[in-house]
């Protein structure tokens, strides 16, 4: 055990000395949760940005970040994290398998503590999710369901999967957007898939030193 200690006391003093951000582009129900868990844990628990913050990474100066924070996650697109991180990681799961998580995860939250946007609007996946069966919910055509199931990971890995996001890219076709998604694929540190985990925390260990079981 002190070996361990030991041992990631010693990465996380190289990482400190080298000014790397590592970031992980969370997309909503991948098990990102539980890896962000796991990905806290080789940190210092003040070298980890708070969740919140990544909302906020246009207002900051990226070498500031990089000399406050060794780790930093949230749901945001590659438009976000590019001029930040000096690494990236992401993870991306089988959609069909991917929608159902998200509607049910969302037919567990409680109206009164669904995200409210702008204008008071209760997050109306969850709204649509309580109310329709599944079938109902990925055929009804609202946008904010749309979003998830045309591409959504896709076009998080390629900009970001919100209406500016999507906005930015209106016009390219199909191909030129997987396209894209897969050139930032390429650069990254580290991008595995959810049902094939062990191969994803294999592949991370290379170039970030981090080793998780």
């Amino acid at each position: 055990m002190r070996d361990l200690i030991s041992r990631s006391k010693r990465a996380l003093q190289l990482r400190r000395q080298s000014r790397q951000l590592l970031a992980f582009l969370h997309i909503p129900k991948t098990a990102g949760t539980s890896l962000i868990q796991a990905l806290s844990e080789s940190f210092a628990e003040d070298r980890v940005m708070p969740g919140g913050l990544v909302y906020e990474l246009d207002h900051h100066d990226p070498a500031y970040l990089r000399q406050q924070y060794d780790l930093l996650y949230g749901h945001v697109g590659m438009d976000a994290l590019a001029p930040v991180a000096t690494q990236i990681i992401t993870l991306v799961r089988e959609p069909t398998e991917r929608i159902i998580s998200l509607y049910n995860y969302w037919r567990t939250i409680p109206i009164e503590s669904a995200t409210v946007f702008e204008g008071g609007l209760i997050d109306p996946g969850v709204i649509l999710a309580k109310e329709l069966s599944f079938r109902d919910f990925v055929e009804c055509g609202h946008q904010r369901i749309l979003n998830d199931i045309e591409n959504g990971q896709a076009f998080q890995i390629a900009t970001s999967n919100n209406d500016a996001g999507r906005q930015l890219l209106q016009g390219r076709s199909q191909s030129e957007i997987i396209a894209l998604c897969q050139t930032n694929l390429s650069r990254m540190a580290a991008a595995g898939i959810t049902e094939h985990m062990g191969q994803f925390t294999h592949d991370l260990r290379r170039p970030t030193g981090i080793k998780l079981d």
